[in-house]
């Protein structure tokens, strides 16, 4: 069964208006009486209701979104916030990547924080609940595509096949570098820089430790010459340098050249650029090279003890009222309602107008 109104019934004066009495909300309306003998559930029942002109309703659609349609119409005008504001759609549209405030009316801005309040008494320490028992482990993930494993070859030699192809980018060492394969091939005698990518070039020398402890003087050796000076060795070729990225974003320039390879996560994957881009709204695995898969989830741990109950920390600022929107317009005005007599008998009675509040 729907839910009944209730209403609360005041007697007004009829050229105030003002409230002259509440009565009693238990009061049967067959116990209020008109100058024709009828009662007040005989005149609620002949009061005719008039239709309003249909309104415009308020939708509330909470916060502003991208790529959503908002509609402002003769059905509906949709309500967001964004930013802390309230606003009114303008005209119907589908929203961009970017909030158009040509497109909205603000309704409400965001109040400013108001002054801090009084901290509270600290609350009472609660006791330490049971520890729980351990959760069950959860199901097995789905397994990943398959990956492009790194397969480390260790030191590099002459007449070797080498591999970087959809199942395996082979890595070496080579002088204290290490590179990951470009292209498979067989190495000849000489190692080419042109098939290989420098992943980590060789540590520089650490700091001399502390001088160990004196040893026992041994007998003068007899002094020797002084060797000649090596020859200068020859420079290095430059290497690529492997630049983290961080988690992968769109819309972002992606590096693959003789300088640099970028590194990005991207749903716990490690993934290296196989072709310099920029990246649109969506992950393309056919422009990156999966070097590391993210690890399985293990088991849930065992539930700790409940920490004790910290003090209640003090009441947030109340912000300032926002700014008053605007008065809609005024409707139509009412028709009289029908005067009442009020009193203990009908001679003696006041003439009153009757209004029925109702209850929220």
């Amino acid at each position: 069964m729907a839910e009944k109104t209730k209403v609360r019934i005041q007697i007004l004066d009829e050229e105030t208006g003002q409230v002259l009495e509440e009565v009693d909300v238990l009061t049967s309306p067959q116990c209020v009486l008109f100058e024709d003998g009828s009662n007040l559930l005989d005149k609620i029942g002949d009061i005719q209701k008039e239709q309003g002109p249909k309104g415009v309703s308020v939708r509330l659609k909470e916060a502003w979104a991208a790529n959503t349609a908002y509609v402002n119409d003769s059905s509906y005008i949709d309500f967001v916030t964004k930013d802390g504001n309230t606003y009114a759609c303008k005209t119907s549209h589908t929203s961009s990547s970017t909030f158009d405030t040509s497109k909205w009316v603000l309704i409400a801005s965001k109040g400013a924080t108001g002054a801090t309040g009084p901290q509270g008494a600290a609350g009472a320490k609660g006791a330490t609940g049971a520890t729980g028992p351990q959760g069950p482990t959860g199901p097995a993930g789905a397994q990943g595509p398959k990956g492009v494993s790194m397969r480390l070859k260790e030191a590099w030699a002459a007449n070797t096949a080498y591999v970087n192809d959809s199942s395996y980018i082979d890595f070496v060492t080579k002088d204290g570098n290490t590179y990951a394969c470009k292209t498979s091939h067989t190495s000849s005698s000489t190692f080419d820089t042109s098939k290989w990518v420098l992943i980590a070039s060789k540590g520089a020398t650490g700091a001399t430790g502390p001088q160990g402890a004196a040893g026992a003087k041994g007998a003068t050796g007899a002094t020797g010459p002084q060797g000649p000076t090596g020859p200068a060795g020859v420079q290095g070729p430059k290497g690529v340098s492997m630049r983290l990225k961080g988690a992968w974003a769109a819309s972002t320039a992606y590096v693959n050249d003789s300088s640099y390879i970028d590194f990005v996560t991207k749903d716990g994957n490690t993934y290296a650029c196989a072709s310099s881009h920029t990246s649109t709204t969506s992950f393309e695995s056919a422009k990156w090279t999966l070097i590391a898969q993210k690890g399985a989830t293990g088991p849930q741990g065992a539930k700790g003890a409940t920490g004790a109950t910290g003090p209640q920390g003090p009441a947030g600022p109340q912000g300032a009222a926002g700014a008053k929107g605007a008065t809609g317009p005024q409707g139509p005005a009412g028709k009289d309602g029908d005067n009442i007599k009020f009193g203990t008998d009908y001679n003696s009675a006041s003439e009153v107008k009757v209004f029925l509040k109702k209850m929220k």
